[in-house]
Formats: C-alpha cells, structure tokens, sequence
C-alpha cells in the first residue's frame, strides 16, 4: 500500500512521519479503536481479534503488557504519559493500533469530618484511607 503525504517528495512511499500517514497505513487492515486510557497501577483488559505473532509497545517503560492468553492482554500504567501499542498476525497483518495514555491515580477524594477531626479517602471501586487530619478552628 502507497501512502502519500505533503512532507514527502512524490513518489515516496509510506515514509511519512505524521499522525495522519500513520493512521492511513494502519487504517487499512488494522483495528484502531479508541485510545486506551489507564491510570496509574491499575490494570486494564484488551481482547484482540486474533493472536499475535509479535506485539510492539512504544514505550515499555510506560505500560507493563501480560498475556492472559493467545488473544487476552492485561495491561499496567507504570508511568503516566503516552505510548502506543501495535498487535501483528503471523501472515505481518497488524491486527490492532492502538494509542496508549496512562494517567494519574484514578478516583476521587472524599473527605468525611467527625467533630474535630477529618478522614480523606481515595474513591473509586472501592475506598481506601489517604489520611487523616484536624479539622481548622472556625470549620
């Protein structure tokens, strides 16, 4: 497949370093769904079309991949920023593309005050202590 794009000279072909040459080569025969987003520590499950021969990441140092299966990935924010991750068949086909954003802690902080003290937690599923501290005169 020939990509063509205004940053070549004519003729070349898939040379192109831009987002949208990018996405039209993949594009082609390759699943690219919604951007994966992950907070940090937290895992997330992707279920490809088909299994891989060989799977690509951007950047390791920012998601921790795991095979639950042939087709089954758990992946882990190790890092907040953004990466990519690019799935290939055995026959070279790319089979999935996908862009990668890892984010901060997920949750909210929910503050609960007792009298003259206070609990924060960190909320998502679940709850869990983020400290404690006085409540200040006059609240």
């Amino acid at each position: 497949m020939a990509v063509t794009c205004d940053c070549l000279p004519p003729g070349t072909q898939f040379a192109c370093s831009t987002h949208e040459a990018a996405q039209a080569v993949f594009s082609a025969d390759a699943r690219t769904g919604a951007d994966i987003d992950l907070h940090l520590d937290m895992s997330r499950v992707l279920v490809l079309p088909d299994a891989p021969e060989t799977l690509i990441l951007g950047n390791e140092q920012l998601v921790d991949v795991s095979f639950l299966d042939e087709r089954t990935l758990v992946l882990n924010g190790l890092q907040e920023g953004m990466t990519n991750l690019i799935a290939i068949s055995a026959d070279g086909r790319v089979i999935e593309n996908r862009i990668v954003r890892i984010m901060g802690q997920a949750g909210t902080l929910t503050t609960i005050i007792r009298g003259q003290s206070r609990e924060t937690f960190l909320c998502g599923d679940s709850c869990v202590p983020a400290g404690t501290a006085p409540v200040p005169a006059g609240n």
